[in-house]
């Protein structure tokens, strides 16, 4: 069940010591920089002290905290077109879960998605951000697909004038104000209302970053073992592409990368754990903190995808064309990434994928979501990560 959220605004105090903790990290981080050796340090200066003061934060932020600091989805969204002289637009889609309700019908949820480009474009990429299941959008998002969308302008359809592409960002209902399945549900209602107004899967790039790329495979799991809660889904062809920047595949903080890249990344273990609850629904300590009751936290096929083994994956290749997994070899979730990608490139083979349609990038001093974070830490700068995700959708669009 959905936990209660206290919305009344946290008090000035809290508020005060919470950017004095964020300040002493980022000072601290600062200070001892050049002292570090590069094993315990992230790529560069202005990272280091970020990712300090952001692993700071994340480790005291309450929810209260977090929904009075930042906007959200929808707002960073009319900002965003505001300041790209863009008309907003977006689409309301309502939903009913298959599960029913007390009153014996559906329980319906409204699933919304942001159009960054035209809605007539040749391809649409139907994107879930991250942020733990607990946090909106960051503008970082929108800015980063914004840019892409202008770099693959040069593939526009010149018979028709169609754009070549456009995102439809989904701004899926946060927790623990709602929990699992409910953000699943919101994803496959978009899906579903693409393919039942006209357009062909094969013109669809599904794709997600950290707790977004958990929700996309969550989609697939769903796709190729229908959820009993949820409608299923059925189309003609396959889908275009899915592209997975840094997935959640697992809530185990275990893996060895969790210790040596703690102080490369922005992830914490606790606000893992702790996301990780308000996401399943499990109950919380009420003292404040936010904690579970009773961790570990574990999931199911469709919300822990390294729970699956290859057999689960073996029809992969019958409803997705290419799928690109692209991990920071700084990140803390690297290690359970690769675990988790052995088990699915497995599938795909076994299922009678292509070898050359499925693969695993890890890039070398990139931490988590490095291509969209990039965006933010370092405007202007296109990376190694940035490149591979260009060529990549590049390539899957001019099939």
């Amino acid at each position: 069940m959905p936990n209660t959220v206290h919305t009344a605004a946290p008090s000035v105090a809290s508020l005060t010591l919470l950017f004095l903790r964020v300040a002493s990290a980022a000072l601290s981080s600062a200070l001892t920089y050049p002292f570090r050796s590069t094993s315990t340090r992230a790529s560069t200066f202005r990272r280091h002290v970020f990712f300090a003061a952001l692993r700071r934060g994340l480790h005291y932020i309450t929810i209260p905290q977090s929904r009075y600091l930042s906007p959200g989805t929808q707002q960073q969204y009319h900002n965003y077109c505001s300041t790209h002289a863009q008309v907003p637009h977006t689409m309301h889609v309502q939903s009913a879960s298959s599960r029913p309700g007390n009153d014996g019908k559906g329980r319906g949820r409204e699933a919304l998605g942001h159009w960054i480009g035209r809605e007539d474009a040749e391809t649409v990429v139907l994107y879930c951000h991250g942020g733990g299941y607990t946090q909106p959008a960051t503008r970082g998002y929108f800015e980063y697909w914004h840019q892409m969308v202008g770099h693959c302008s040069h593939v526009t359809n010149l018979k028709n004038e169609k754009p070549a592409l456009a995102i439809l960002l989904l701004e899926y209902t946060l927790a623990p104000e709602a929990c699992y399945p409910s953000q699943l549900l919101e994803v496959s209602t978009l899906l579903s209302h693409l393919l039942s107004t006209g357009r062909h899967a094969d013109s669809i790039i599904l794709a997600g970053d950290s707790a977004g790329g958990n929700l996309a495979l969550g989609l697939l799991s769903h796709i190729l073992h229908p959820h009993r809660e949820l409608p299923i889904i059925k189309f003609e062809g396959k889908l275009k592409g899915c592209l997975l920047l840094s997935p959640l595949v697992t809530f185990n903080t275990d893996h060895d990368s969790f210790t040596r890249n703690a102080e490369k990344d922005i992830l914490i273990p606790t606000v893992l754990k702790k996301w990780g609850a308000m996401f399943l629904g499990a109950k919380l300590s009420g003292d404040g903190d936010e904690r579970p009751q009773n961790p570990p936290v574990h999931g199911d096929p469709f919300s822990e995808p390294s729970l699956n083994g290859a057999s689960w994956w073996l029809g992969l290749p019958k409803v997705v064309e290419d799928m690109l997994l692209w991990v920071g070899k700084d990140e803390v979730f690297v290690d359970g990434i690769k675990d988790f990608h052995g088990a699915l490139s497995l599938g795909w083979a076994n299922g009678g994928g292509a070898p050359e349609n499925e693969q695993l990038v890890l890039t070398a001093g990139a931490a988590h979501i490095e291509p969209v974070m990039a965006t933010m830490v370092e405007p202007g700068v296109k990376g190694e990560a940035r490149t591979v995700i260009e060529e990549w959708l590049g390539k899957v669009m001019e099939r």
